[in-house]
């Protein structure tokens, strides 16, 4: 219990202290995760030491990296901590020092222990004695009360850093518990969930450069209090948002299976598809890729996303390779059906790309599976897109990809990587999407060239009208795909001669050739033997639909050569 002279002699210069060596370990720590991911972890996975004892050392050295994220992500909150210390003590001993100056102006003598004494004679200043009694209770009032706060807050510290420690290293699920330890100490920050990012901060430049002024610790206490809000953020490093993520995914996984058996029908989803999403960064991350989980969200319901019981459609945003720094950036966005449930699919397609375009290219790739918007659920429900009782899921999917195009490319700004070539890859209704996004955004959309493949429409007649220039606009559409034929009339863009989708002759742009057919064979990769690679975790041989998207991820119509040409089948 702090007594009346411990608060007013206090050395808070030493908490002070304190909270400057807990900063400065959290800055050590970061570097140590930074040097450890970026040199040691990607210099093995870069190497030419491949095949199953790689792997299982990949297994062994991946997870080091969370531990490191765990230490810095509990010393922030320690940091956290003992900055709130340092701040509520000092309040409250301002205010006791600012009364006892107050009682000394008024002739009164404050004891050791806070008790306040009367002079001998009734100062001229008082009419009564009285009076001087009235004022000498209001000041031992704000006395008790000074005490009162600093005691609450010696008790709040006291339990917060009681919660801490390094037995959070051997925790089952660290991440899940890093999360309560850094809530609490956000909480005694002072920061409200509601308000972040502040009110009035809603481009990704304005949340790059929030984000930007916060200290180290404090981003990253909130990463780990409140991943919800930090994972979405359009405009922060996908360093910072992949550490949210990971944050959010233990979470839920650890709260749902804290449920034991008391699982509602939806809860059971969540958690199936948790564990698989979770499952196969670990796969990815063990064959030697270095994956982003950009954005995850598994429990928000909306009208639209609700069915039977079944709880939300689900949200994931993944990255191969770190898109900040990458030299070629491909963006897929999937179409109908596309959910949190079957979003591994889409990841298998990306990393395909990434795969096929960093064959091609000296520079770093990065591919990202973009599931950030709610997908329909099925070909009904886009047929009329500006139905007031349900809105166009492409028009709300393409504002959202937008924002997320504009975070990367503040992102990549930050870190001088200005000049990075980025395509946008749509299939079928993730092509709608893409064409709502280039639609809606102010201004040029910050893409080089848009590949799309089977799409149903853009909501555009002709592919200059996408704003990026009809020679940077690629299609692909295979023998037997329906669904280009089928969307025209709802999706296609109209001209006096119909409706237009981007396979047609007079949509402009450049067709791509393909090697499969219908819907779904457009990034398919295969064995020696010809038949499709039925691993997802494995890359063979792309295919010619995947070859000619990769082609223009990498860049290669830029240079010129026409055996690069994108449009061109070599041989």
């Amino acid at each position: 219990m702090v007594d009346f002279a411990q608060l007013r002699d206090a050395k808070l210069d030493e908490l002070d202290g304190a909270w400057r060596s807990w900063r400065k370990l959290v800055e050590q720590l970061e570097q140590a995760e930074d040097i450890y991911r970026d040199k040691f972890l990607q210099g093995v996975r870069t190497s030419r030491w491949k095949g199953p004892d790689a792997e299982a050392a990949l297994r062994t050295l991946v997870p080091e990296q969370e531990r490191i994220r765990v230490a810095s992500g509990d010393a922030s909150s320690v940091a956290g901590v003992l900055n709130s210390a340092q701040s509520k003590f000092k309040a409250a001993q301002v205010k006791l020092l600012n009364y006892i100056g107050e009682a000394q102006m008024r002739y009164l003598k404050v004891g050791h222990d806070g008790s306040i004494d009367f002079p001998d004679a009734l100062p001229s200043a008082y009419s009564d004695w009285d009076q001087l009694k009235k004022i000498a209770a209001g000041i031992q009032q704000q006395f008790v009360q000074a005490l009162k706060e600093a005691n609450a807050a010696d008790q709040q510290i006291a339990a917060a850093l009681r919660g801490l420690g390094p037995g959070i290293l051997d925790a089952k699920n660290a991440l899940a518990e890093l999360r309560n330890d850094a809530k609490t100490a956000a909480q005694l920050a002072g920061f409200d969930p509601n308000n972040l990012p502040p009110k009035g901060t809603k481009t990704p430049q304005q949340v790059a450069a929030w984000w930007k002024s916060l200290p180290e610790e404090q981003r990253h206490l909130l990463m780990n209090a409140y991943p919800e809000k930090i994972g979405w953020l359009d405009g922060i490093p996908s360093e910072d948002r992949n550490e949210a993520n990971r944050t959010r995914l233990a979470a839920r996984i650890n709260q749902l299976e804290e449920k034991g058996n008391n699982l509602t029908r939806y809860q059971h989803r969540d958690l199936e598809r948790l564990r698989k999403l979770n499952n196969a960064i670990s796969m990815y991350e063990s064959k030697g890729q270095d994956v982003y989980l950009l954005g995850l969200d598994s429990t928000i319901t909306t009208r639209s996303e609700y069915d039977k019981g079944n709880g939300s459609d689900g949200r994931a945003i993944v990255a191969f390779g770190k898109p900040d720094t990458a030299k070629h950036t491909g963006v897929y966005v999937p179409g109908t059906t596309e959910n949190l449930d079957n979003f591994t699919g889409s990841m298998n397609r990306t990393f395909n790309l990434n795969q096929a375009a960093s064959m091609l290219t000296g520079g770093p790739v990065s591919t990202v599976a973009w599931l950030g918007y709610d997908a329909p659920n099925n070909v009904l429900d886009h047929l009329l897109p500006g139905d007031a009782a349900v809105p166009g899921y492409a028009i709300r999917g393409g504002a959202q990809l937008g924002s997320f195009v504009d975070g990367l490319r503040v992102a990549q700004n930050d870190v001088g990587d200005a000049g990075s070539q980025m395509t946008l890859v749509g299939h079928s209704y993730g092509s709608t999407v893409i064409g709502e996004a280039a639609l809606q955004h102010e201004g040029k959309l910050p893409v080089n060239d848009i590949v799309v493949a089977g799409s149903p429409g853009m909501h555009v007649a002709h592919a200059g009208d996408l704003g990026i220039g009809a020679r940077h606009v690629w299609a692909e559409k295979a023998p037997g795909d329906i669904v280009p034929p089928a969307g025209k009339l709802f999706h296609g863009g109209w001209t006096l001669h119909g409706p237009q989708v981007p396979s047609d002759p007079g949509f402009g742009g450049n067709r791509l050739d393909t090697d499969g057919h219908g819907h779904s064979d457009y990034w398919n990769d295969y064995e020696l033997t010809g038949r499709p690679d039925p691993d997802p975790y494995r890359f063979g041989t792309p295919g010619v639909s995947l070859e000619q998207q990769a082609k223009v991820v990498a860049g290669l119509h830029y240079d010129h050569d026409p055996t690069n040409d994108p449009a061109r089948v070599n041989g």
